[in-house]
């Protein structure tokens, strides 16, 4: 029997494979009414928050960044385990000023009772500042 880990997983890695609007409307639905958002290392914007408010949150963020690289591109590998889905995505493109980035991070949702009660996302790159400084631009 496939657990809610595995159907989330399962979900989320259909919505990537055709992009944009299934990609919101898959963690929209996987997502639990509130949801604790965890950054590693630490943001100003860690917290718990109404499920509307993160899915409307993060599609600004994915829609930005989408806008200010050139040949944007986004994959996604995402697996699941018995409590848990990690999402490792790796977004590619080229910045205004004409700098290639490549960024790579992993997203890890905690599931209980059937949907995401927590994400634990961790973004490490010497890139992620120039990324960052082109967004507020």
């Amino acid at each position: 029997m496939q657990t809610d880990a595995q159907r989330i997983a399962d979900d989320l890695t259909t919505a990537y494979a055709t992009g944009g609007p299934a990609v919101t409307a898959a963690f929209e639905a996987a997502l639990a009414e509130r949801v604790e958002l965890v950054h590693r290392p630490a943001q100003p914007q860690d917290g718990v928050y109404d499920r509307a408010v993160l899915v409307a949150a993060q599609t600004a963020q994915a829609d930005r960044i989408a806008s200010v690289l050139k040949d944007f591109r986004q994959t996604a590998s995402i697996s699941a385990g018995a409590d848990e889905v990690t999402v490792r995505l790796a977004i590619s493109g080229t910045l205004p000023d004409g700098t290639a980035i490549a960024i790579s991070g992993t997203d890890v949702l905690a599931v209980a009772d059937g949907r995401v009660h927590r994400m634990v996302s961790v973004f490490e790159s010497d890139q992620l500042t120039a990324l960052v400084a082109a967004l507020v631009r």
